[in-house]
């Protein structure tokens, strides 16, 4: 499947993002390796903004680059995801106050489709529109 970047945006940001995403989503597993020839044939970019994009992971601990062999998916460390959940812990607090303010039931219609979308999928077992949905609800 051929992915399409925005030309005016920092090619190597946009692919870095992109990445990003589906190393955190588990599309992209640890140990697995990537190439830049194939990346910049799905992105239909040069071999640069891949780099860039890889560079950027790199520094991020997400992806790791050893030449002559390639590069590997790193993904994250249990610290990572315990991090990230404290985090989205004390930011679901937030938003949870000031959502409760929000007397419009058709504001809360998407969130409540999401939710839905969420109880569907967990009781399939299918994480990956789980977690599709969760991204949605938040």
């Amino acid at each position: 499947m051929t992915q399409t970047v925005k030309r005016g945006e920092s090619l190597g940001a946009q692919v870095a993002q992109v990445l990003r995403q589906r190393i955190v989503r588990g599309e992209l597993s640890p140990g697995a390796r990537i190439t830049e020839e194939a990346l910049a044939e799905e992105f239909s970019v040069s071999r640069g903004p891949i780099r860039d994009a890889l560079t950027q992971l790199s520094f991020e601990k997400l992806v790791e680059v050893q030449r002559p062999r390639g590069v590997y998916i790193t993904g994250l460390s249990q610290d990572d995801v315990d991090q990230l959940y404290s985090l989205r812990g004390a930011l679901e607090q937030l938003a949870l106050s000031r959502a409760m303010r929000v007397e419009d039931d058709e504001r809360w219609a998407s969130m409540a489709a999401a939710v839905d979308r969420m109880s569907q999928a967990a009781d399939r077992g299918d994480h990956a529109a789980f977690v599709a949905a969760d991204l949605e609800f938040h």
